[in-house]
């Protein structure tokens, strides 16, 4: 499937927008002493972006018959996953309340904590939802794709080696990070040797052969 596979890509900058915005209107209250703050709470808006955000792909998950698997940008991937959003609200809500300790007159920034608390909360269920999508596509019996032999069998029409760029290329249902772990584990049970840096898109990687 193509980028496009869920709506999770078209809310990414909606939500990197107000993660943004929130999030310095919260350093501004802090450094200006309460001085300056936003008279309006906007914790229930972002909550609603970041349920969109997160839900559009568990969604498309749960009701297709098929595997899904989006193949995003590397980056993008790794945001949707919610790991930068819940590392930027805690990272914040901990310097505000060190600084608090230092300095009882700073005030803690009125939604931190609620948005803190509540970005946690949609990628907490929406890591649950993953985990128990793909243990019920288990008991179901449905067979997850054999990427390690979709790999082989590529690299095995090509004597001479792939580059992961080129493996990219032709297998482009797999997702980059998937590709980069069965690369990974190939490697280290010695099925295929790599010549080049692993991170690089111009490692070449061939099938051992038996001697």
């Amino acid at each position: 499937m193509d980028q496009t596979c869920d709506g999770s890509q078209f809310m990414t900058p909606f939500v990197i927008g107000a993660t943004t915005l929130l999030g310095g209107l919260a350093v501004l209250e802090l450094i200006s002493r309460g001085q300056i703050r936003s008279i309006d709470n906007s914790s229930d808006i972002y909550l609603a972006l970041l349920g969109a955000y997160a839900g559009a792909g568990e969604l498309k998950r749960w009701f297709s018959k098929e595997q899904v698997d989006c193949k995003e940008d590397p980056w993008l991937e790794r945001a949707r996953k919610g790991g930068m959003f819940v590392t930027f609200w805690l990272v914040l809500y901990a310097a505000a309340l060190l600084w608090r300790v230092a300095d009882s007159g700073v005030p803690m920034p009125h939604e931190l904590k609620a948005i803190t608390l509540r970005t946690i909360g949609v990628f907490f269920v929406t890591y649950s939802s993953r985990r128990l999508h793909r243990a019920r596509r288990s008991d179901s019996g449905i067979q997850e794709p054999d990427n390690e032999a979709v790999v082989l069998a590529a690299l095995g029409r090509s004597p001479s080696g792939l580059s992961r760029r080129q493996i990219t290329e032709q297998l482009p249902e797999i997702p980059p990070r998937t590709l980069a772990r069965v690369l990974g584990k190939l490697s280290a049970s010695r099925q295929i040797s790599r010549d080049g840096h692993p991170n690089s898109p111009d490692a070449t990687f061939r099938i051992v052969t038996a001697n």
